[in-house]
């Protein structure tokens, strides 16, 4: 299940199988002289059925739009047989069975595979960096942009906690938010013109190109980080069948249970499950956290190793 099954240049569609990775789809689709336009933060690791389970927003939305706006028709299995929907790029009639299934995550069926719409490479890609004192004010410019154009590719905005840690990073101690304007199609310059004066208005200070070359170049440096800190950064707790061994549970795993819903909707009210009715348990080097609806369970924190990549391209 990783393969283009189909290009159709004219309607500027294309057939994805669900377990194709992200990259080598964006490599098969620029053989075609086309591109999805999609790269969300998970990119390196993503597969397109997985952009279709989550909805999956990207970095470049703003001008491509979300995953779910670009797909017309998919094939789901379920039990109760195989289900084809969406036959065309657009359809008055509904209602619409695309919506049910984009973004169910598999409880609803495995998506096997996708039709999205595509579109031409872009003969030119810029990205520059603006400064904004206060995030309200940075998101007062974003917002012009989005509801009155114009529209850039990637418009990213960033609090004054991730701008001082991407500063941190990069040797830079600018303060105030960072924002990214990204700008991809035949000619960016008459676009890019026009949202300056517009950022510019609203207090925006330019960064220049280099800024803006320095967040793509490393814009998906910090989901590794936070990955490697989910795992390695535990809480000590006192599981419930061994309160004499204190053991580390790590985020991903308190994640994992608030995220699956094993704790149940009625969390935080009087007298429903809540936090207060997880139960931490050991068996052997796994540890556990069981809640009312479900549980989570991983190796002990200890256990866990970080290695580094290094026969990956980034490092």
């Amino acid at each position: 299940l990783d393969h283009v099954v189909a290009v159709d240049p004219v309607s500027r569609t294309a057939t994805l199988q669900a377990g194709l990775p992200a990259p080598r789809a964006a490599q098969l689709l620029a053989a075609h002289g086309l591109t999805l336009g999609h790269v969300p933060q998970s990119y390196e690791y993503a597969t397109i059925g997985g952009f279709a389970a989550t909805r999956s927003s990207g970095q470049a939305s703003a001008g491509y739009g979300r995953f779910d706006d670009m797909v017309t028709a998919l094939t789901v299995a379920t039990p109760r047989g195989t289900l084809r929907i969406g036959r065309a790029p657009a359809s008055a009639a509904g209602p619409d069975l695309r919506q049910l299934f984009l973004g169910s995550e598999g409880t609803l069926g495995i998506i096997t595979d996708v039709t999205v719409r595509v579109r031409p490479l872009p003969a030119q890609s810029h990205h520059e960096g603006w400064r904004f004192e206060s995030f309200a004010a940075g998101l007062e410019a974003v917002r012009r942009l989005a509801q009155d154009g114009p529209r850039p590719t990637v418009l990213r905005l960033s609090d004054e906690v991730e701008t001082m840690i991407g500063a941190a990073g990069s040797g830079r101690s600018d303060g105030g938010c960072l924002l990214i304007a990204g700008y991809e199609g035949a000619d960016v310059r008459p676009t890019a013109e026009a949202a300056a004066d517009v950022l510019a208005a609203h207090g925006g200070v330019p960064l220049g190109t280099q800024a803006g070359q320095q967040w793509a170049r490393h814009r998906f440096d910090a989901p590794y980080l936070r990955d490697a800190l989910l795992d390695h950064v535990p809480v000590v707790v006192t599981p419930d069948d061994a309160p004499g061994e204190p053991v580390e549970v790590t985020q991903r795993l308190v994640q994992g249970l608030v995220r699956m819903g094993f704790l149940g909707a009625g969390e935080g009210r009087a007298g429903a499950p809540g936090a207060d009715d997880v139960v931490v348990r050991t068996v052997g080097r796994w540890v556990g956290l069981v809640g009312p609806y479900g549980a989570t369970w991983s190796q002990k924190a200890t256990d866990l190793a970080v290695r580094p990549a290094t026969g990956h391209p980034f490092g």
